[in-house]
């Protein structure tokens, strides 16, 4: 699964033209902003005004600004609204994570590349308009952002379109993201492909197709992708192998061929399995069964770190309403449990809690169960004392630093990344950062 989510980043970012943003040594500044020049032109490295309505510059001292560099307004909770003026080409990686109070933002007509990120953890964004001019953007581009409702594309644009606010190539044969949603969702006809991470964030979420000739991995027909296709094509690619059968081509290879490489084969089961977990959790699975001793359940005393700001009153309350989520996984496989409450607290975040950092327990799970507001900080510890109350040892990661924050499990001496702001839940083979 990480493999593929690796291949698919990158994929997209090896079609973006790189810009060393951070090739200037030298920070300089005009007003509130931060920039730098690379090769006549200036972009936009960071910013230090008090938030509010933010209007970006055209020109910073005879310089055209064409670029908002990588995570120039990461986590500005206090900006409310960004315009941006005609001569931005680029939104660089993360430019606006984690802007939580943001409600509004205009993509000029000049823009040509949203990258990857660029509007995650946005969760006041509630619709992004996608000018005619962007070539480069992806699913990348928006999650995680549980706010997103809807995603609208001008009708100029060559290279993509949306429908009923889901965003798909021009014409109409590629879904490249549906905004988070629940209940039934029916693929429109004329999709042959769906692209990975295209439900990220929906929760029990039912995905049809209106077509069910059409529905690429629908190798029974049912009009629904799910684990008795993977089945058919293991039992057809065994019958390819062996003679039975001949490679179908047409419709019928449509319906077998999920990976689009022309053939049957293992490979393809394997893709639309990994693919029906992402649907049906919305969270990354590594196929891996985790061998961690949760079973049956020793809690874990709870940390003066895991506790800090709140009485013991507090601690109670929020602990009753964790302790039944966490019973919901009492019979369930290790692997289950911990996946289950990264998925736990990441649906709470989502459909229930107000992001802030300007409240009283902002920063604990006190305030994540019982006033449902949070930040990253309280998110990590909303995580973490559910995994304390199944047993499951946790670090905190970058905890009391004005930074993202999540929770890091050890398993067979891997690190994983447990992350309930963002649904993130795999292995760690370098240091994550978000």
């Amino acid at each position: 699964m990480l493999k593929k989510l690796t291949a698919a980043l990158l994929s997209v970012l090896l079609l973006i033209t790189v810009i060393p943003y951070k090739a200037q040594a030298v920070k300089l500044v005009y007003g509130d902003f931060f920039y730098a020049v690379y090769e006549g032109v200036a972009m936009i490295t960071g910013y230090s005004g008090k938030g509010g309505e933010v209007t970006v510059p055209s020109m910073i001292s005879n310089y055209p600004v064409t670029v908002i560099a990588d995570e120039a307004f990461y986590a500005q909770e206090k900006i409310t609204k960004i315009v941006l003026r005609e001569g931005i080409k680029t939104v660089g990686i993360k430019a606006f994570a984690l802007c939580t109070g943001l409600r509004e933002i205009n993509l000029p007509q000049s823009v040509t590349a949203v990258k990857s990120f660029a509007f995650a953890g946005c969760v006041g964004l509630s619709d992004i308009r996608i000018p005619e001019n962007v070539k480069y953007l992806s699913v990348y581009s928006f999650i995680p952002n549980p706010g997103l409702k809807r995603i609208d594309v001008d009708s100029k644009n060559p290279d993509f379109t949306s429908e009923n606010g889901v965003l798909m190539n021009k014409d109409k044969t590629e879904l490249i993201f549906c905004p988070p949603r629940t209940g039934k969702f029916t693929v429109p006809a004329t999709v042959r492909k769906i692209d990975d991470r295209a439900f990220y964030g929906s929760l029990d979420l039912s995905v049809v197709h209106a077509e069910k000739e059409a529905l690429r991995g629908d190798a029974n027909g049912d009009n629904c992708i799910d684990a008795a296709d993977a089945s058919l094509i293991l039992t057809a690619y065994a019958e390819i192998q062996t003679g039975l059968r001949k490679n179908p081509d047409g419709g019928e290879l449509i319906r077998y061929d999920f990976n689009e490489d022309g053939v049957i084969s293992a490979v393809d089961a394997s893709e639309l399995l990994m693919y029906y977990a992402e649907i049906q959790t919305a969270i990354p699975d590594s196929g891996t069964e985790l061998k961690v001793d949760s079973t049956p359940f020793k809690p874990i005393a709870l940390s003066a770190s895991l506790k800090k700001g709140m009485t013991a009153d507090e601690i109670s309350k929020a602990t009753a309403i964790a302790q039944k989520v966490a019973d919901k996984y009492a019979a369930s496989s290790d692997t289950e449990r911990i996946k289950g409450a990264v998925n736990e607290v990441y649906k709470i975040y989502s459909e229930k809690c107000q992001f802030t950092m300007e409240t009283t327990h902002y920063s604990d799970f006190y305030g994540f169960y019982v006033m449902n507001i949070c930040s990253s900080a309280g998110t990590a510890r909303a995580l973490g004392l559910l995994l304390n109350l199944m047993g499951v040892n946790f670090e905190h990661v970058n905890e009391n630093k004005y930074a993202h924050q999540w929770c890091r499990v050890k398993i067979d001496g891997v690190y994983w990344v447990a992350d309930g702001l963002t649904g993130a839940f795999h292995p760690e083979p370098a240091a994550y950062s978000w």
